[in-house]
């Protein structure tokens, strides 16, 4: 006959003696470890006919590590139940769902016998928002919102008379990613001019505005003084005229 076999630590244990007497010999006691828990041995547990137990098996915690991907930018939320990882992508930003391909809700899990993920890479990866001039830059795998695909190289090139100012591969990673720039010579476009440009004219018309106002105050208060409106709406003439020359210039 055994002595009782004791507690094993997040362990359910159970012994069926069909009638007759527990920890007799050749009783046989099963053990089943909580949720989370793995067990390390043997789950039955005999008497043996010294009056000792066979070896009491353990129950380790489900520890399958981290997976690639737990902590990818475009995850909403996530939760683990048991030796499962649930993980919800985030809806106002592009991304790509790695792992569980078959259902954008499946999730990732710790399997109990290898004590490895099922995906090594599972996770909410966001695609990259692509700034540079468009003129002098040309890219080929853009969306219409200028989104690259997450771990994809930039497929681009420099307008003529432009050179590269890199020369490595620009490769989106999660949202984060070097931006392609070119280098120039003198006499090539790149956009610079008609941006200072507009700046110009938005000064002069604000100009032209406000000496509109004028002469809706000389017109209100000066009605009968029509040299001085004459004055008033010829210098509002010439400067929206300025104005429009200027930006034909220098576009």
């Amino acid at each position: 006959m055994c002595p009782d076999l004791g507690v094993i630590d997040h362990a359910r244990i159970f012994q069926a003696t069909d009638g007759g007497i527990e920890n007799d010999y050749g009783s046989v006691v099963k053990v089943t470890c909580d949720d989370s828990y793995v067990l390390d041995g043997h789950a039955s547990v005999v008497c043996q006919g010294d009056g000792t137990w066979s070896p009491k098996p353990t129950c380790k915690p489900l520890d399958c590590g981290r997976f690639d991907g737990m902590n990818s930018s475009c995850v909403k939320d996530f939760v683990l139940l048991s030796t499962l990882y649930y993980m919800e992508c985030k809806s106002d930003v592009p991304n790509t769902r790695i792992g569980a391909p078959d259902s954008t809700s499946a999730p990732n899990e710790c399997e109990e016998r290898s004590r490895k993920w099922m995906y090594s890479q599972f996770g909410c990866f966001c695609h990259c928002k692509v700034m540079y001039n468009k003129y002098i830059v040309k890219t080929e795998n853009l969306d219409t919102n200028d989104y690259l695909l997450h771990d994809t190289d930039l497929k681009w090139s420099c307008k003529e008379g432009c050179t590269k100012n890199q020369t490595n591969a620009l490769r989106c990673m999660d949202g984060q990613m070097e931006m392609p720039s070119c280098t120039c010579d003198a006499n090539v476009h790149t956009g610079e001019y008609l941006l200072v440009n507009l700046t110009r004219l938005s000064l002069l018309l604000n100009q032209a505005a406000l000496t509109i106002k004028r002469v809706k105050l000389t017109l209100t208060v000066t009605f009968h003084h029509s040299d001085l409106l004459l004055f008033t709406i010829t210098c509002c003439f010439l400067l929206v005229k300025k104005a429009f020359t200027q930006f034909k210039i220098c576009h």
